[in-house]
């Protein structure tokens, strides 16, 4: 067990409290990663996952450590596709099992909604979340396209379900 042994749950995240948690996960998960002076604002981070979440069947996964997210993905279905739309753990908890952790969640949702298969974009570039992806048995395809208002190139990864 990580962080003080207090046990990592996953779970769906439930409500604006949920989805506010999620935003700054994003927001700080997204600094560090691009190296920004300070963390974007929650309400533009808000937005993003909000839009993600009115999609039809959409739905967020957390994952807690005690009362706090310190992880979660949106998960978007798209016929027997899930698709994962985003996933990050707060960069407080890289390395402690919560990104793998939510990729195991997503597995479990797809099994048990019949999905065969799952998909999720990476920033190209993005060396980190793509050796994460490969390791929990996502593959790389060669479709890249520039996605995003960030306006860099993403290669969609899968992987089967059934």
């Amino acid at each position: 067990m990580h962080r003080g042994d207090v046990p990592l749950v996953v779970e769906p995240g439930v409500g604006l409290a949920a989805q506010r948690e999620a935003a700054g996960v994003w927001a700080r998960a997204t600094a560090v990663r691009d190296g920004l002076p300070s963390v974007p604002s929650l309400a533009d981070k808000l937005v993003g996952v909000q839009q993600a979440l009115g999609e039809a069947g959409a739905s967020l996964l957390v994952a807690r450590r005690g009362a706090t997210i310190v992880g979660f993905c949106v998960l978007v279905p798209q016929g027997d596709v899930l698709e994962v739309r985003y996933l990050a753990a707060d960069p407080s908890a890289w390395g402690s099992g919560v990104a793998p952790a939510l990729l195991d969640g997503v597995g479990s949702r797809a099994r048990a909604g019949s999905f065969e298969r799952g998909e999720l974009w990476v920033i190209a570039d993005n060396a980190r979340a793509i050796a994460l992806y490969e390791r929990s048995f996502w593959v790389g395809t060669e479709r890249i396209e520039v996605r995003g208002s960030a306006g860099r190139p993403e290669r969609l990864f899968t992987r089967r379900f059934a």
